[in-house]
């Protein structure tokens, strides 16, 4: 299952934890966030935008 950042959110990057240092942006598809920020984030099919 893939990921995006949801439009009304802003990028941002995380702080801490497993995904400390990655940026989340608009228009890239994420097979793996986190758990604690996953209301920013809808689910999509295979095909569309970049993954990361």
């Amino acid at each position: 299952m893939s990921f995006i950042l949801k439009k009304n959110i802003e990028a941002f990057a995380v702080v801490d934890g497993k995904f400390a240092g990655k940026t989340f942006k608009h228009g890239i598809k994420y097979s793996a966030i986190p758990e604690e920020e996953k209301r920013k984030f809808s689910k999509v099919k295979s095909k569309g935008a970049k993954k990361s």
